[in-house]
């Protein structure tokens, strides 16, 4: 469906609650389909998404959900954000957030009852997974960087279905093989073994690092994206035309570092790493998305997304 002004009149969002199961040290959720299903209520929902392996935030406000509803919604909830263009076709609603619910509260508005979720996409795993094992001798980086991943995965139910591991052997193959490319240099410490305790995130952090690239979670889904390189590498295999005929609004705007800020209708397509080919009056070219920003409200004005990205 091309994306117009008239577009705005046909937007439409959706909710879905799927309940925690909270374990030690580990999370799950089941069944995998929503246990809370809530579409026809007004939706303001601001998101920012970024590649650092740093929850991404998002402030959700449903109006006037049924006490039922408000008793039974907790933290940590996993919540799913849906919106889009047709009310009527909610198959084809874009997933815009996915994370676990941080905070509660209830606030009044004249006669509206509004329920405010605070949430991190991915906030369970990154502050509590936990890395704890031996080491063996001659354990290479890019094997670390898989046991680190794999915590985050299995402790707290993030999805790996994103890419990450043909990425990482994406990443060794070319600094095997490519010798315009750094080495993957084996850390001393790993060289003779050792014990690891630390947080899976943190470790995962240093390690990612190490080989050029950043991780994160993107919609519960662990991501790797590199950052060092030829531009074709250094981006998802997503790529995203945004011109005038599509949901450009405004003109893009390029700071004195060369970061290039899109605002166009919103859409759930975009991610952080994704490849932007953008034409404009002003600004035409590739662009590699840092940050994403999601802004909407079914009964407002409001319905974009914004993206800071720089040049390939």
């Amino acid at each position: 469906m091309p994306l117009t002004a008239d577009s705005l009149f046909l937007r439409s969002a959706e909710v879905g609650i799927q309940r925690a199961i909270v374990g030690d040290d580990s999370l799950s959720y089941q069944p995998q389909v929503p246990d809370e299903l809530i579409r026809s209520l007004r939706v303001n929902f601001s998101i920012e998404k970024t590649i650092p392996g740093t929850p991404n935030r998002s402030t959700i406000q449903i109006y006037n959900l049924s006490e039922v509803s408000r008793d039974r919604i907790k933290k940590p909830d996993l919540l799913t954000l849906k919106a889009g263009y047709d009310p009527l076709e909610v198959a084809t609603l874009d997933e815009i957030f996915v994370g676990n619910i941080d905070y509660i509260k209830t606030d009044h508005q004249g006669p509206d009852i509004i329920s405010v979720f605070e949430c991190g996409d991915g906030g369970e795993a990154i502050r509590n997974a936990k890395l704890n094992l031996s080491i063996g001798p001659n354990v290479t980086v890019p094997e670390m960087i898989n046991r680190a991943k794999n915590a985050i995965v299995e402790q707290f139910s993030v999805d790996d279905s994103s890419g990450f591991g043909s990425i990482l052997a994406g990443i060794v193959d070319r600094a095997t093989n490519d010798p315009q490319t750094e080495p993957i240099a084996a850390s001393d410490s790993f060289l003779n073994g050792q014990a690891v305790f630390d947080k899976a995130s943190n470790f995962l952090t240093k390690m990612t690092e190490r080989i050029g690239a950043d991780w994160s979670v993107q919609n519960n889904n662990i991501q790797l994206v590199p950052n060092s390189g030829p531009p074709s590498v250094r981006v998802l295999n997503v790529v995203i035309d945004i011109n005038q005929n599509n949901g450009l609004i405004d003109r893009p705007i390029r700071n004195e570092d060369g970061i290039v800020t899109i605002k166009k209708l919103l859409t759930g397509d975009v991610l952080v790493g994704s490849q932007i080919n953008l034409e404009s009056e002003s600004i035409t070219g590739r662009y590699k998305a840092l940050r994403v920003v999601h802004r909407g409200d079914t009964h407002g004005n409001e319905w974009f997304t914004e993206i800071e990205s720089e040049p390939l």
